[in-house]
């Protein structure tokens, strides 16, 4: 795909659906585009749609209207067997309850979808334990879910969403859970992804997330109500390579 090609094209998304109350608008005319290597953060009050715009980017929801087309395809004309094969090959997806299994340690939470290709256990294992020290859980890696704190399970769930490179990578509130530091080091670990031509989307209540990112869509009442560039540059903040433990 050409460099300038959007790679994400969202075009008059709408979400309606019913309630006790009625009808509840939950989405209304969103539009945007985002190419590879650029980064967005997605701002606005609790209930502004902020978490189900990025579902339907995900594919994880479908719209009531509009069209996204993720890499020129419509996620809506694809089956479940293509909307699986995007989510595993295409998608990465930092949740903002972290979901990892409990019964599994965070290497095995890293590494799952990739655990069943033969022959390539090896290549994954060290690429698991490489963005696991990175995000500062090299001590932990061998620990299950409980055993560790809140801010080291979103850690590790953010290390599984790069795990495979993946083109698109989607964060609901991937800092919500962390320090200050810690924060400052996974922003930087998210954008740079982006130098490897990756897009990003991050979900954020926090100025100093949204401010580190090149441009911002403000949401309210399901509207997009402002899409502008942040005062501070992506390339003009410098943080930490690597995590501390919190």
């Amino acid at each position: 795909m050409n460099q300038d090609t959007p790679l994400l094209q969202a075009k008059r998304l709408g979400l309606t659906y019913n309630s006790r109350r009625g009808s509840v608008v939950a989405l209304q005319d969103i539009s945007f585009e985002l190419r590879r290597g650029e980064a967005v953060a997605v701002t606005g009050p609790s209930g502004s749609g902020k978490s189900t715009l990025l579902a339907i980017l995900g594919g994880f929801m479908a719209p009531s209207s509009g069209v996204c087309n993720v890499a020129g395809q419509s996620l809506g004309a694809m089956q479940a067997a293509d909307l699986a094969r995007y989510r595993a090959e295409t998608l990465g997806f930092v949740f903002q309850q972290f979901c990892l299994l409990p019964h599994l340690t965070l290497t095995d939470n890293v590494m799952l979808g990739v655990d069943h290709l033969h022959g390539q256990r090896a290549y994954w294992l060290e690429r698991a334990h490489h963005l696991l020290a990175r995000v500062g859980l090299h001590d932990q890696r061998d620990r299950r879910p409980h055993e560790v704190s809140g801010g080291q399970a979103q850690r590790a769930a953010i290390a599984r969403a790069l795990l495979r490179g993946p083109t698109l990578l989607l964060a609901d509130e991937p800092t919500g859970a962390l320090d200050a530091e810690n924060a400052s080091a996974v922003l930087q670990l998210l954008r740079d992804s982006c130098d490897e031509g990756c897009a990003l989307v991050v979900v954020t209540h926090s100025a100093e997330v949204a401010g580190a990112l090149p441009r911002r869509l403000s949401l309210q009442e399901g509207r997009l109500v402002r899409d502008s560039a942040s005062v501070t540059r992506a390339a003009d903040v410098t943080e930490p390579d690597t995590l501390v433990d919190a």
